[in-house]
C-alpha cells in the first residue's frame, strides 16, 4: 500500500506559451495525500474522525473536508502537537476539533484553501463565523476577548455572530462596529451571548459586553468580559477592577453565580452586613492553576474618590483583607484563607487613615487611637 506523497500536474491553456517557436509549459504540482494513510480515519463522507500518527506536525490530507469532534485525541503523542497543516479540501470544523492539543502554536492553511486562513496563532474561517485561538496565545491575564480586540478585529469586516474558541471554551458573540469617534479606539464593540465549557452551557439573559465610564475628564474601564481555565472550573466573569459584577463557574457537574454589587450608604444591611462591610470578593488563577480570591470590606476597597476607608475604621485591630484558594462544593462557593490582614498589618491603609484624621478630625480627638474608639461606638467593625 502507497502512504506516500502523490505529485498530480496541472496544465491548461492558461499554463501554454509560445518563445520563439518553443511551447513552454508552466507546470504547477499539487500536493495530495493517500486517504488510506493508517494515521488518519476518514469517513466516506470526507470527515476526518479521528488522527492517531505520533508526529507532531499533522498535515491534514486534502482528502478531508471536515474535521470532526476531538478529532487528535486518539493521538498518543497528543499534547506535543505543535503545528497543524490544514489541506485543501476543509471547508468545515468541529468547534471541538483542537480540544486534545495543548501544546498547539499554529494552524497553518494550504495556500489552495478557499475556505480558512491562520494569522498570529489565530484560524479564521472566510466567512468569519468561526475564529480558532491556539493555546500559546493565551493566559491568565490575555484571554480570546483580547485576541479578538488585538488580532482580530482588525482581519475581518462587516459584523455578524460568530464563535469564539480557545480549547474546550467556545463564547458565542455578536460584533458590531464600534462608533469612528470611539474613546478606547475599539474596532467593534463585542458582545457575549452564551459560553459553552467542561460540557456546561451559561446561556446569558442579555448579551454582556465591556464598557465604560466617564469620570474626572477620563474614560476607564467599568466592566469587562474576561474568561481563563483554573482546576476549579472555566471561570467567566463581567466585572470592574475592583470586583463588581457578575462571576460564572463552570464546573464539570453545573454552572455556580456569584453576583457582587456596588453598595452605597442607601442600600443599608446586605445580607445582614451593614453596606460599608459589605465584602467584594475577586477572582483569579495561581500559579498552580488553582482559582484564588482576594476579599476586602466595601469601606477599605481602594476605589478613586473615597474615603471610607477612614470614615467607617473601628479600630487598628479590625479585619482589613484576606486571601486564599476558591472551592465549589455542593453547588456553593467556599473560601478557604490563607492569609489574613488587620488595619494594623497594612501600612498604606494605616498611612491614609492617619492623613485623613489629621485633615478632618484633628481638632475633635487627640489621637488617631481616640478618632478610631468614637467610630467603634457608631459603626459595626468588619469580620
Amino acid at each position: 500500500m502507497c502512504t506516500g506523497r502523490l505529485q498530480r500536474l496541472y496544465i491548461s491553456n492558461a499554463d501554454v506559451t509560445e518563445n520563439d517557436g518553443d511551447t513552454i509549459l508552466n507546470i504547477e504540482t499539487e500536493p495530495i495525500i493517500d486517504n488510506k494513510d493508517p494515521d488518519f480515519d476518514i469517513s466516506e463522507a470526507g470527515i476526518l474522525t479521528s488522527y492517531k500518527g505520533t508526529d507532531s506536525i499533522v498535515e491534514i490530507p486534502d482528502t478531508v473536508t471536515s474535521i470532526g469532534y476531538d478529532a487528535f485525541e486518539a493521538s498518543p503523542n497528543a499534547n506535543n502537537i505543535k503545528q497543524v497543516i490544514l489541506g485543501k479540501a476543509v471547508q468545515n470544523i468541529d468547534a471541538h476539533a483542537f480540544i486534545s492539543l495543548t501544546a498547539l502554536k499554529e494552524i497553518k492553511v494550504s495556500k489552495y484553501n478557499t475556505y480558512f486562513k491562520s494569522s498570529d496563532g489565530v484560524l479564521i474561517k472566510n466567512d468569519f463565523s468561526i475564529f480558532f485561538c491556539v493555546p500559546n496565545i493565551i493566559s491568565d491575564d490575555y484571554d480570546m476577548f483580547d485576541v479578538f480586540d488585538d488580532i482580530i478585529s482588525f482581519k475581518i469586516d462587516g459584523t455578524g455572530v460568530a464563535q469564539l474558541v480557545s480549547g474546550d471554551i467556545i463564547a458565542n458573540i455578536k460584533y458590531e462596529y464600534a462608533k469612528s469617534d470611539d474613546i478606547l479606539e475599539r474596532k467593534y464593540n463585542l458582545y457575549c451571548n452564551s459560553i459553552c465549557a467542561n460540557g456546561q452551557e451559561l446561556l446569558l439573559d442579555e448579551p454582556i459586553c465591556d464598557t465604560y465610564r466617564y469620570k474626572n475628564d477620563y474614560y476607564y474601564w467599568y466592566k469587562r468580559n474576561k474568561i481563563y481555565e483554573t482546576t476549579e472550573g472555566v471561570i467567566f466573569a463581567n466585572t470592574s477592577k475592583h470586583g463588581f459584577g457578575k462571576t460564572w463557574i463552570l464546573t464539570k457537574e453545573q454552572v455556580v453565580e456569584l453576583e457582587i454589587i456596588d453598595p452605597l450608604p442607601q442600600d443599608g444591611k446586605i445580607n445582614n452586613v451593614e453596606w460599608y462591610n459589605y465584602s467584594i470578593i475577586s477572582f483569579y488563577c495561581g500559579n498552580n492553576g488553582e482559582l484564588k480570591y482576594y476579599r476586602v470590606p466595601r469601606k477599605y476597597a481602594r476605589i478613586p474618590g473615597t474615603c471610607q476607608y477612614a470614615l467607617y475604621s473601628t479600630g487598628l485591630y479590625e479585619f482589613a483583607s484576606e486571601s486564599g484558594i476558591a472551592k465549589v462544593e455542593n453547588g456553593q462557593i467556599i473560601y478557604y484563607p490563607e492569609s489574613r490582614k488587620t488595619v494594623e498589618n497594612d501600612a498604606n491603609l494605616i498611612s491614609d487613615i492617619k492623613g485623613y484624621y489629621v485633615t478632618f478630625y484633628k481638632n475633635n480627638f487627640p489621637t488617631v487611637e481616640d478618632f478610631l474608639a468614637h467610630n467603634a461606638e457608631i459603626y459595626e467593625p468588619a469580620k
